[in-house]
């Protein structure tokens, strides 16, 4: 059974999260840095990282903090600043955070001082129920917020937080007509990216609380300069469906050195028999799905490091590396119990998608769960969050040496949720 483990999160939380004590202030608005941090590369390799920001689940609490370093080896949740979100997406020293709850409507911003320090400035303020998914910025005067549930996309100032222009993508809801699906009122606009001067937003087309996604890959073009909407480019043959995924997970929809944007299939989270997991693209110049190109996902069967071969049917946290390398979280269904633990099962494992040679390669992290299965590239390091019998923690691999550094490289009270570095 597979399933979608970032939905109704504050109810989840309450009920399976109680196993952490909460027992932290987070009221100090400093980083959230417990370690005294070795700066000598010669004796740490992990000198010289950071700084990063980073979410944390203890309890049922979220904190926000800064980590200086991975070499600071443990992490002190009590100097993290205590929020109502779960995803991040920062732009420079600015960072927003995303509420994950379907009914919440705003979006925080924090600005990292050069001391690693954070403050709240600001507040973008949704209609209630909206479900603010996704954001990213363009520039220092340009913006896009996706909201989820009311079907539009905001254009805003990044840095007065100045709402500029609502996107209306309502009227291109897909009502597949099936008496047993609800009508559905939004496309759900999600991660978004900006190819050849226009804005592309991958849309859901979901239903059932973001569950089920309608068959079919669906994208609104967008005239940046007059914020309307352009066209509808869509692929409804070949099995593919639920373009992008909501919070926070940007590199769901990227485009790549050459100009080609990518977008993932999230298969409606492995609930769709017959829908395809896995990439499709839209070449540079333009504005139709390659129909000669596609990564199917659950086409490859993966070796494991522990030397279990796997197949995933979605991938959760997706971070491009460039030069078409895909570093993600992959849901693996054989290792997810029925109903399914999102706590306790390790049903996520890391892998190296190469999507110019089609290749997947298993990463030596440990198998986590999917509430911490963060990861992303940084220089020479593959940096991931892990929840495991190993440590709950920052986990690191080295891809010059192809060995793991520190295991884990940072402790974290409770688990870490997101991490992403400052830019």
């Amino acid at each position: 059974m597979s399933g979608n483990p970032l939905i109704c999160c504050s109810v989840l939380f309450t009920t399976l999260l109680v196993a952490f004590a909460p027992g932290c202030e987070g009221d100090d608005e400093t980083g959230g840095n417990d370690g005294v941090i070795d700066t000598d590369t010669t004796t740490n390799p992990l000198a010289g990282t950071g700084p990063y920001v980073m979410l944390t689940i203890v309890g049922e609490s979220r904190f926000f903090g800064v980590v200086d370093s991975l070499a600071i080896g443990n992490y002190d949740v009590n100097q993290a600043h205590e929020v109502q979100a779960m995803f991040i997406q920062p732009w420079g020293r600015r960072v927003f955070l995303i509420p994950a709850e379907t009914a919440a409507n705003e979006v925080l911003v924090f600005d990292v001082a050069a001391d690693n320090s954070i403050a709240q400035v600001g507040t973008i303020t949704a209609p209630p129920s909206s479900y603010p998914a996704d954001v990213m910025v363009v520039n220092e005067t340009t913006a896009y917020l996706s909201l989820l549930d009311l079907g539009q996309v905001w254009a805003f100032n990044p840095t007065t937080l100045q709402v500029t222009a609502q996107i209306d993508l309502a009227p291109y809801a897909v009502d597949d007509n099936d008496p047993e699906t609800p009508p559905d009122a939004s496309p759900e606009p999600t991660s978004m990216a900006v190819k050849d001067g226009k804005l592309y937003v991958a849309l859901n087309q979901s239903y059932n609380m973001s569950m089920m996604g309608r068959d079919g890959m669906y994208m609104a073009i967008v005239n940046m300069a007059t914020n309307t909407v352009e066209k509808i480019v869509e692929d409804t043959s070949r099995g593919y469906a639920y373009a992008g995924r909501h919070g926070g997970s940007g590199d769901c929809t990227f485009v790549d050195e050459q100009g080609d944007l990518y977008t993932v299939s999230m298969a409606s989270w492995g609930w769709a028999p017959g829908q395809r997991p896995g990439f499709l693209r839209i070449k540079a110049g333009e504005e139709v799905f390659d129909p000669n190109w596609e990564f199917d996902l659950s086409a490859f069967n993966i070796q494991l490091t522990s030397g279990e071969t796997v197949t995933a049917n979605y991938l959760l946290q997706v971070s491009y590396g460039g030069n078409g390398i895909v570093y993600a979280s992959a849901h693996i269904p054989a290792h997810e119990s029925d109903p399914p633990d999102w706590v306790n099962d390790r049903q996520m494992s890391f892998i190296r998608i190469d999507l110019y040679n089609k290749t997947i390669e298993a990463l030596p992290f440990p198998d986590t769960n999917t509430y911490s299965s963060d990861i992303f590239l940084d220089g020479n390091l593959v940096i991931a969050e892990v929840m495991s019998e190993a440590g709950n923690g920052i986990y690191a691999y080295d891809t010059v040496t192809e060995s793991m550094v520190g295991n884990p490289a940072i402790v974290v009270q409770g688990w870490a949720h997101m991490i992403s570095p400052l830019n």
